[in-house]
This record gives C-alpha cells, sequence and structure tokens, in this order.
C-alpha cells in the first residue's frame, strides 16, 4: 500500500522512513470536559478528523451521541469509525502530546478555546466561552492545534518553524490578534449562496456553515469526481464512504443542517453562466477553486458579493470583494497571467511527455485518458485516468521539503493534508 501522505519525487531510491516515522512520533490524545458542550464535541471530533488523518497515533479521549454533524455520525465512536485511517505504526521515542478542549478537561500540553468569533490557543488552561452561533472561532482553533503538531513534526524532519510558546488568540470579525470585538445581536439574515468548488477549501466551508443556524439557499457547483484515493486525505469533512460528484456530496453536508436547502450542479462554471436566465447573480459566491482560469470564470458571474479563497495550492489567499466598492479587487485580477499561452503548454508538454495539441485540449477540459497516461512520463499516474491534467502535474498537493539527511540522500517531499 503506497502511503496517502506521501508524494515523492520522481527519482529512485528515496528513503521514505525518516518521514514516516516522524509522522508517526506524535502520540495524541484529545480530551473533553465530562459534560462537553454541543460545540466543545463538534471541534473535538473535527480536531480528530484533521489529527488522524496525518498522524497515526491519534485518539479521541470520548464518547456520547453526536449532534447534527457533516459525517452523519450518530455517535463520536461512529464518527472515529467513519474518518479515513493512515497505515498503522508505532515509534521507538513516542512524544506524548494531551490536547483539551474546555477548561475542566484535565491537565494537557494544548488547551483549544474560544467561541462563534474568537480562536484562543494556549498552553495554559483556557476559560470557556459560550458558543451560539456554530462556534466557527472555535473550529479554527482545532486547525492551529494540528499545525502545532505538524510544526513539532517538520521540525523533527529538519525544517525551520515558529512553534506556540505560551497563549495566541485571534478573531474572525477583523482578524486582529484580540478576542472578537462585541457585536450587535441580530438574528441570522438568510443567504443566497453560490459555492463554486467543492474541494478540500469548498468542503471545509461548507462543514463550517452546516454548524451554524444560518439560513441560507445554496448552489453547490463542481463537476469533478472525488478521488478516494487522494481526497481522502485532504478532505476533513469526507469519510470512507464518501465518493462520486463533488458537488453532489457538498450540497448533501449542506443539508444536515435544518436551516440550509442545497442543491448540487455538475457543470462546469462556464455553463451553470451560460445557462442563466440573466446575467449577475443576486448573493454571494464562495470560490475556491485551485485553478486561475476557473477563477477567471467565477468572476464573470458578477454577484453582488464574493469571497475567494485558494489557488494552486499553498499559493493561498483569500479576498473579498463587492461589486459596488471599487476599492475591493475582484477575485481574478491578482491572477492575470500575462505571459505567453505557448510558454504553458510548452511547459507541460516537457514536464508530461504529451503533444502540444493534446495538452492544449487538455488545458480547455479534456479529462486524462489512458493513452495521455501511458505517454506521461510520471509515476504512479495509472489511477489518473478520467482525471484533470492538474492531477497529473501535482504529484502532492501542498507540499513541503524535507531537507537530505546528508549529501548522498535524497530530498524528500511530504503533504500536509489538512490544507483548509
Amino acid at each position: 500500500m503506497i502511503d496517502p501522505r506521501l508524494g515523492l519525487l520522481a527519482e529512485q531510491g528515496i528513503d521514505t522512513e525518516r518521514a514516516l516515522d516522524a509522522l508517526a512520533r506524535p502520540s495524541i490524545t484529545i480530551r473533553l470536559e465530562p459534560r462537553p458542550s454541543t460545540s466543545d464535541l463538534l471541534a473535538a471530533v473535527g480536531l480528530y478528523a484533521q489529527c488522524v488523518r496525518l498522524f497515526p497515533n491519534t485518539k479521541l479521549d470520548a464518547d456520547g451521541e453526536m449532534p447534527n454533524n457533516p459525517w452523519r455520525a450518530t455517535s463520536v465512536s461512529d464518527a472515529i469509525d467513519l474518518q479515513p485511517h493512515v497505515p498503522s505504526r508505532s515509534h521507538p521515542q513516542p512524544d506524548p502530546i494531551t490536547i483539551s478542549i474546555g477548561a475542566a478537561a484535565g491537565k494537557a500540553d494544548l488547551y483549544i478555546g474560544g467561541d462563534d468569533w474568537t480562536a484562543h490557543l494556549s498552553t495554559a488552561p483556557i476559560t470557556r466561552r459560550a458558543a451560539t452561533h456554530g462556534g466557527l472561532g472555535l473550529h479554527a482553533a482545532t486547525a492551529l492545534a494540528t499545525s502545532e503538531i505538524y510544526k513539532n513534526v517538520l521540525n523533527h524532519l529538519g525544517l525551520t518553524s515558529n512553534p506556540l510558546t505560551n497563549d495566541f488568540v485571534w478573531n474572525l470579525i477583523d482578524y486582529k490578534l484580540r478576542p472578537a470585538p462585541t457585536t450587535p445581536t441580530q438574528p441570522p439574515q438568510h443567504q443566497r449562496l453560490l459555492l463554486i468548488g467543492a474541494g478540500s477549501l469548498g468542503s471545509s466551508a461548507a462543514a463550517a456553515l452546516s454548524f451554524t443556524p444560518t439560513p441560507a439557499t445554496t448552489e453547490v457547483v463542481d463537476s469533478d469526481h472525488f478521488d478516494p484515493h487522494r481526497n481522502s486525505y485532504r478532505y476533513p469533512a469526507a469519510t470512507i464512504h464518501t465518493d462520486g460528484l463533488k458537488s453532489k456530496w457538498v450540497a448533501q453536508l449542506l443539508n444536515m443542517s435544518p436551516a440550509i436547502n442545497a442543491a448540487p450542479c455538475a457543470d462546469r462554471i462556464e455553463d451553470w453562466t451560460r445557462c442563466q436566465p440573466k446575467p449577475g447573480f443576486n448573493g454571494t459566491t464562495v470560490i475556491t477553486v485551485d485553478r486561475v482560469d476557473a477563477r477567471r470564470h467565477a468572476s464573470d458571474i458578477w454577484p453582488r458579493a464574493s469571497i475567494a479563497a485558494g489557488v494552486h495550492g499553498l499559493a493561498t489567499e483569500l479576498l473579498r470583494s463587492h461589486i459596488y466598492d471599487h476599492h475591493l479587487a475582484c477575485p481574478y485580477c491578482l491572477h492575470i497571467d500575462v505571459t505567453d499561452p505557448a510558454d504553458q503548454v510548452d511547459l507541460y508538454t516537457r514536464t508530461t511527455g504529451i503533444g502540444p495539441d493534446r495538452i492544449q485540449q487538455l488545458l480547455s477540459g479534456d479529462h486524462l485518458t489512458t493513452e495521455d497516461l501511458e505517454q506521461a512520463n510520471i509515476p504512479n499516474s495509472s489511477h489518473l485516468e478520467g482525471r484533470r491534467l492538474e492531477d497529473l502535474i501535482r504529484a502532492a498537493y501542498a507540499e513541503a521539503t524535507i531537507p537530505a539527511s546528508d549529501q548522498n540522500a535524497s530530498q524528500l517531499q511530504i503533504s500536509a493534508p489538512h490544507v483548509s
């Protein structure tokens, strides 16, 4: 079995043991208070879903009935069983790490707290905050906690990072390092949303939205199919049963919230726009596509407002734009490519071994065929039949290069599946 966490450089004789041992080193235990709130319980399962995709020795020390959740789990133990597990592996020198959610969960190495809009991470116990709108700040804190453990792993592999030393507070309102400012309490307003892209970012955004009581009418646009061999370990909202069209899966995920009415659309973005009765979209688009040309097609929708996040793996940015505010750039402007298109075709031809005419067809939307993959000089690509050209070129998504242990050793690349 090829470990789904690893992407190797296209050369022979790479020793992966060092990376796999480093990922097996953290022995993670996630703890909750004896009577956790609904937000704390969902955050704990969300944290487990992120960690277990990277670190084989992860344990969630809790059980009980689950509220509505994107994994469709009836209990905590059911949610644990539904997560894709990486191959088990022990370590001769394990590094025990206890993560506590809630002030009364016991002694821990890392404490997670927060509320609807504030994320709090600390090496000391955190005073509990009430969450009434889905605890989005608390969920943000779980992603930060997963990153802290991953930075620890990278340190063991020789990369430099900046670990948490004491207390970190950040909020989702003004993005400053402080608790969220007090805002007037108002009932949630109905939203009309269009989700463009149902990948790692899009599905994670949908999962977070499903935690909230925000009423919304939503359509999910994505023509791609879920790839269990690769996507399962990058999409925290996915389970061992996730398959088929991404748009259909994410729409079902959103419909777990009784306040949301979501429908899938398996068309390409430009086809969706072309089929609308009139130009424009009187709502908000959430654009999480990973291709610049797809970002351009999404900009053609002309929504009232848009939130765009993530293009090309680690080149991630978050942008909000409004049709009436000329000071806020459109979600495509930052990605305009002024290079000669022939240069791109030539580069992909040299990278893959596929002829330039066929590369042009693939760039225009065609999917990879068996003949394409036979021509490609990229190893271990046979499972990509029916996928996109970008999937062939990208050996692994969101990778970090691990320094070689000595001058004679090859470099290694390791994937970070918790991109979201």
